[in-house]
């Protein structure tokens, strides 16, 4: 977005146990830094489709469709959990890291904003819903993989891609911790790892910071 940098006032207005609340806070605007990364896309991944741009275009379509949904309730209870078992597991790519994707024989391909954050993960660990709500969306795609999307409700959804198996359905409920898919090394990925993101009102935030978190 473009913004220029200082305070903006955000005012909230919501409801409550039958009663419109109001809430304000001041936030600041910064500059912000993001390191850089050029990423070598194999053969076989390309072969597979994995950087196919009219199917990215077309993922990119039901994904948006999916992330401007509103659900007026929240699932959400307590603090947000860890996708990981291990809840240290090292970040092998952080939030908005600037990518820039080459082939085998470093000719350019795209580059782009990561809009998530990569875990490092074996193919086949188990990955789990970081809180509670309904699944948006559930498929293997040419590009994003495997990939599930869960609904918390106003808004707030939790990404999960790259996945090996899924392990549920578009509209099941699931809760907080459940066993939801296995990671894997589908789609344009370089190795096994989770991508983990966070879309705000359509807009992907950094998850590194709802992490055990409560919002």
């Amino acid at each position: 977005m473009d913004w220029a940098t200082g305070n903006y006032l955000l005012e909230v207005t919501y409801q409550q146990n039958g009663k419109t609340l109001r809430q304000s806070a001041v936030i600041r605007l910064r500059d912000a830094k993001f390191d850089t990364e050029t990423l070598t896309i194999s053969q076989q991944k390309q072969q597979e489709g994995a950087t196919d741009t009219t199917a990215l275009l077309r993922e990119n379509r039901l994904l948006g469709a999916a992330f401007r949904e509103r659900k007026n309730g929240s699932y959400v209870t307590g603090a947000f959990g860890h996708p990981l078992r291990n809840t240290q597991a090292p970040i092998t790519s952080p939030y908005g890291v600037q990518r820039h994707y080459r082939d085998q024989a470093g000719r350019p391909l795209y580059s782009w904003s990561h809009r998530g954050m990569d875990f490092a993960a074996k193919r086949r660990t188990p990955v789990y819903a970081v809180q509670n709500g309904v699944i948006s969306v559930a498929e293997m795609m040419q590009v994003n993989g495997g990939i599930i999307v869960l609904d918390h409700g106003q808004g707030v959804m939790s990404i999960y891609s790259h996945l090996d198996a899924l392990l549920v359905q578009k509209n099941q409920y699931v809760t907080k911790n459940a066993l939801i898919a296995y990671s894997g090394n589908t789609g344009q990925s370089t190795g096994p790892h989770l991508h983990f993101g966070l879309s705000v009102h359509n807009v992907r935030v950094n998850p590194q910071e709802w992490l055990g978190k409560k919002w």
